[in-house]
């Protein structure tokens, strides 16, 4: 069998390669950025091209993956198509590669798919379960990897519903948020629809998601059963919940069964939320409590997951991923509820070429942050194709004049280095928390700013 896949290093796709890879397949692909992802599938057997031409399909390839970023003019689909070769999408590539395990669990929603998937491959890590997320594991460095077959994994996407080739035994919903405007548009509405959709057409037996969700699935007939993990509520209930800077600790029941303590190297209410999620889920298919709570104790999320790149009595720097402000403020709350006195500083590189950032939402989620620091728009403003409106900083301003929040309108190293020493003169006593906050296409300069600034620490 032989697969050619378009877009081949972006991080979904290179899980399908890693999964097909280890089944024995002949894997091709055509990617323009090459990177350590194309470099380390090459070394794993891969063919990849750096450039798009119909010449890449050869005569023996039996099937073309591409993501959702690859338009249909493309010249490799289109010769797919003039040589009747099938053209699949990513999520229907990857059900055709996970479809013989056991047990399938679809980790679906707008946000926080991802570490959901890192969480649940911790819970289930004695399992040697097949696992596929939209990130390198921090387990097996790898961002598909094939287990024994009985559990399976998998982060779907709904973008321009492609989750709906993919099928499913269990479900984990983690959240339903304003995303993806270009596809679903800006009323949630449309955005439940197609997860009751994916859930219905899935053939999945069971939904796990929190509480508050329950009430958007409840004037459907559904076939499939919802079961509510929430905090004091539920059919599972988290409580006696304890921050300890940088773990937590929580207990777990269920009815009238208590299933003790947990405690994580996680922290934050989201964090412990989607923990008890994985855990109820866990419980149901009967994996042993001990076992996950072992499992649990030391949980390494993968990069850009509120990931702490430095932590000192001074200063604690986080680089995460968030990038709407849904995202942004359960992010800061987590910060907020571990780290209750700390200064907040926020880097953001968060404008989107689709869909723009809602400037009233944003402005207000900002206000917990002490400065925020906005990368400059590029080619993300109205005026240069994108979707922010060329002003939204000053929107942003004067939104906030009234906060507590100083605004800065670029990321210059000097001018956070300026701030960071103003802080420490009038509150030398307090710590610091540095978060970078957006796209990956920022992260190179994040890592630039936060190492800076763990530089001069550690000089002192």
């Amino acid at each position: 069998m032989k697969m050619h896949i378009l877009g081949i290093a972006g991080a979904g796709m290179a899980g399908v390669a890693e999964l097909a890879l280890e089944k024995g397949y002949n894997i091709s692909g055509t990617d323009l950025n090459i990177n350590e992802v194309v470099r380390f599938i090459e070394s794993e057997g891969a063919t990849v091209f750096s450039n798009h031409s119909a010449d890449n399909i050869a005569e023996d390839v039996n099937v073309v993956v591409k993501s959702g970023a690859v338009k249909d003019n493309n010249e490799e689909i289109i010769e797919a198509e003039n040589e009747r070769i099938p053209v699949w999408n990513r999520m229907y590539a990857l059900y055709r590669l996970i479809s013989d395990s056991e047990n399938i669990i679809s980790v679906v929603g707008s946000c926080g798919k991802t570490s959901m998937v890192a969480i649940l491959e911790y819970i289930f890590s004695r399992e040697d379960p097949t696992v596929y997320m939209g990130a390198k594991s921090e387990l097996t460095h790898r961002y598909g990897k094939i287990g024994n077959g009985k559990y399976a994994l998998c982060e779907c996407c709904e973008y321009k519903g492609s989750f709906y080739d993919f099928q499913g035994d269990y479900a984990v919903l983690t959240s339903v948020l304003r995303n993806h405007e270009d596809y679903y548009g800006s009323d949630i509405v449309t955005t439940i629809k197609a997860f009751n959709n994916f859930f219905e057409l899935s053939g999945v037996k069971r939904v796990y998601m929190p509480c508050e969700l329950k009430k958007y699935f409840s004037t459907y007939s559904n076939n499939y059963e919802i079961v509510t993990v929430g905090y004091n509520d539920g059919d599972y209930q988290y409580c006696d919940v304890e921050y300890m800077g940088l773990k937590s600790a929580f207990k777990l029941k269920k009815s009238d069964k208590d299933y003790g303590l947990f405690t994580t190297s996680l922290f934050g209410s989201q964090y412990i939320g989607e923990l008890a999620l994985g855990i109820a889920l866990a419980i149901d298919l009967g994996l042993d409590v001990d076992v996950v709570r072992e499992n649990i104790s030391s949980i390494c999320l993968p990069s850009r997951r509120m990931q702490v790149k430095y932590n000192s009595d001074k200063y604690l720097l986080i680089n995460d991923n968030a990038r709407i402000p849904s995202q942004i403020d359960v992010t800061l709350n987590a910060i907020k509820e571990s780290f209750p006195d700390v200064l907040l500083i926020c880097i953001l590189g968060i404008w989107g070429r689709l869909n723009a950032r809602p400037v009233d939402e944003l402005s207000q989620v900002l206000t917990q942050a002490d400065a925020v620091f906005f990368s400059p728009l590029g080619d993300c403003a109205i005026s240069r194709g994108g979707a922010e409106l060329d002003n939204v900083v000053t929107l942003i301003k004067e939104k906030m004049r009234c906060s507590q929040t100083s605004v800065y309108d670029d990321i210059k190293p000097e001018q956070i280095l300026k701030v960071l020493g103003k802080f420490n003169i009038e509150y030398p006593t307090r710590k610091k928390v540095v978060i970078t906050l957006g796209y990956d296409k920022y992260n190179e300069d994040f890592c630039n700013i936060l190492n800076m600034i763990e530089g001069l620490e550690e000089y002192k």
